[in-house]
């Protein structure tokens, strides 16, 4: 059936990081038959690192409602955090309180060490900074992001809190600070750990940072670094 080829099309080219390639496959099999929650995610993937944003989180909406018919909580909340993630940067405030509204029972049924308490932690801490402007709790709030991420070797969590508490060290006067956790982040994307959406979201932090800081050197640095760990 087509709808598989062009889906096994889209996978293939997520394995090749062919982003525009794995968009168009599975945009394509999806128009002739709705996609799992698998390649919805995928397909969020290749729309976030594309700057589709909107298509992003209507595919996430989806994998998320498809991942809690089948009781798959830990994978649903996965999604919501890249949901929240990207509502915030948008600043749609009023939509990330519904969806931390709805992500608290499903936390409720996960042991109290699970990781994905450190990601929705990490969208809290993110929203202290960005649209509270209380930089001394998010950056509190992203370094116990960092610890529980570093109990569960979990380079992806690691180096998003360490990316929300330095922009929020920055934005509250401690440019050095800040800097100092941003380059941390930054060597996971250099050195290939992280997901392709987690580097590309670190990469584009360090270069806003850099870009309100005034710190050319630095953007200069990061973005020679960034096309190698955006392309993971």
């Amino acid at each position: 059936m087509m709808e598989v080829q062009s889906a096994a099309r889209g996978r293939a080219a997520v394995e090749r990081l062919a982003w525009d390639e794995a968009f168009d496959a599975f945009a394509a099999a999806d128009a002739l038959a709705p996609l799992h929650a698998d390649d919805l995610q995928r397909l969020a993937t290749a729309a976030f690192l594309l700057g589709r944003v909107d298509t992003a989180v209507d595919a996430l909406i989806r994998a998320f409602e498809a991942h809690r018919a089948t009781d798959a909580v830990r994978a649903a909340l996965r999604c919501a955090f890249w949901i929240i993630f990207i509502l915030l940067g948008r600043g749609d405030v009023a939509q990330v309180g519904g969806w931390r509204a709805r992500c608290g029972p499903l936390l409720d049924a996960l042991p109290a060490d699970a990781t994905e308490h450190g990601y929705l932690q990490c969208v809290e801490a993110y929203r202290l900074e960005l649209v509270d402007g209380d930089h001394g709790s998010a950056r509190a709030a992203a370094h116990g992001v960092v610890e529980v991420g570093q109990r569960a070797r979990d380079d992806d969590l690691v180096a998003l809190g360490l990316t929300v508490a330095g922009r929020a060290a920055i934005e509250d006067g401690h440019a050095a600070r800040g800097l100092a956790d941003l380059d941390e982040a930054m060597a996971a994307v250099t050195g290939g750990v992280l997901s392709p959406p987690v580097a590309g979201a670190v990469y584009c932090s360090l270069i806003e940072a850099c870009e309100e800081i005034g710190s050319t050197r630095r953007c200069g640095a990061g973005r020679s670094h960034g096309a190698s760990g955006t392309d993971r």
